[in-house]
C-alpha cells in the first residue's frame, strides 16, 4: 500500500517578471487560490522572519505593489538585476513544481473522493440486503409461529377429543357388560321356567313342547 503524499503548505515567495533589462510586478502565475491556501511573501516587507503574510491578490495587486516601499524595491533589483534574475528563475521553476505537486494531490484526493462514494455506495446496497434478509427473517418466524400456534391448537383438540372418546368407549364397554349380564339371567330365569312348565306339563299328562323364538 502506498504512503499518501503529504504536501506542507509554505507561503510563496513573490519575485517580479525580469522584461527588457529591468523588473515589474507579474502575477500571471500565481492564482488567487494559491493566495487563499499558501499565502504570498514579497521581499521588500521585511527579514524573512517578520515577512507580512497576503492572502489576497487583489489587495497584494493594488496596495502593496502600489505601495513605495515596493516601487523602490523593484529599482532595487533592476539595479542588481544579474544575480537577482537567476534566484528568479530558481523561484519560477519552484512555484511551477508546486502547482504540479499541488495538481498531483487534487487529483489523488479526486480518486479518494471517488473511492469513498463507491464504498458508501456498496455499504448502502450492502445494508439494504440485509434489511431485506432480516425482513424475510422475520416473516418466516411470523409464519411458523402461527403455523405453532396452529398446531398446538389442533393438537389440544384432538387429545380432547380422545378423552371424550376414552370416555364413550368406557361407557359403552360398561353397558354392554350389563346387557350381557341381564342377558343371562333372562336366559337362566326361561330355564327355570321351562323347567317348571314341563314338569307341570308332565304331572297333568301332556306332553309340553316348548319353543323359543
Amino acid at each position: 500500500m502506498s504512503t499518501p503524499t503529504t504536501i506542507v503548505k509554505t507561503a510563496i515567495q513573490y519575485l517580479p517578471s525580469y522584461t527588457d533589462g529591468r523588473f515589474i510586478d507579474d502575477l500571471s502565475e500565481i492564482t488567487g487560490m494559491m493566495f487563499k491556501e499558501q499565502g504570498v511573501i514579497c521581499e521588500c516587507t521585511g527579514r524573512s522572519t517578520t515577512k507580512h503574510i497576503y492572502n489576497n491578490k487583489y489587495s497584494f495587486k493594488n496596495q502593496h505593489c502600489k505601495s513605495a516601499r515596493h516601487k523602490k524595491y523593484l529599482t532595487n533589483l533592476s539595479n542588481n538585476s544579474e544575480h537577482i534574475l537567476k534566484t528568479s528563475i530558481l523561484r519560477r521553476d519552484e512555484i511551477r513544481r508546486l502547482k504540479i505537486a499541488v495538481g498531483k494531490v487534487d487529483q489523488r484526493n479526486h480518486q479518494l473522493m471517488n473511492e469513498i462514494a463507491n464504498k458508501n455506495t456498496q455499504m448502502t446496497r450492502l445494508k439494504e440486503q440485509v434489511d431485506e434478509t432480516n425482513e424475510l427473517i422475520s416473516q418466516q418466524k411470523e409464519y411458523h409461529d402461527t403455523k405453532y400456534k396452529t398446531l398446538e391448537a389442533t393438537h389440544k383438540n384432538v387429545r380432547k377429543e380422545n378423552q371424550q372418546l376414552k370416555i364413550t368407549n368406557s361407557n359403552s364397554t360398561n353397558k354392554i357388560s350389563k346387557l350381557e349380564t341381564t342377558n343371562k339371567e333372562l336366559q337362566d330365569k326361561i330355564q327355570i321356567i321351562d323347567s317348571i312348565w314341563n314338569n307341570f306339563g308332565q304331572a297333568l299328562g301332556y306332553e309340553v313342547e316348548i319353543s323359543h323364538e
